[in-house]
C-alpha cells in the first residue's frame, strides 16, 4: 500500500525522479528499500536510495551524500 501511495503522489506531482530516504537502524526501511526503488522505477520514476541515519548527522559522510545526491540530479537532467 505504501509503495503504491509513493507512486500515485510522484505522478499526482509529476515528479522527475523519487529519493527514498533509507535509515540505518530501521529494519522496514532497509528491508524495504530496494523493493520500493524496484517498484518506482518499473512506473517510470528514477530512484535514488539514499542511507543515512536520521538521528545522528555526526554517523554521516556528507561529502559522499553530496556527491550521491549530485550524481542522481545529472542522471534526472539526462532524462529531460
Amino acid at each position: 500500500w505504501r509503495i503504491d501511495n509513493a507512486i500515485a503522489w510522484a505522478k499526482k506531482l509529476n515528479a522527475d525522479g523519487v529519493i527514498v530516504f533509507c535509515h540505518w537502524g530501521c529494519k522496514q526501511t532497509s528491508g524495504a528499500a530496494q523493493l520500493v526503488k524496484r517498484r518506482l522505477e518499473a512506473a517510470g520514476f528514477p530512484t535514488l536510495v539514499l542511507d543515512g541515519d536520521g538521528c545522528d548527522s555526526g554517523n554521516v559522510n556528507d561529502g559522499q551524500m553530496v556527491t550521491r545526491l549530485q550524481a542522481f540530479l545529472e542522471l534526472l537532467e539526462g532524462c529531460r
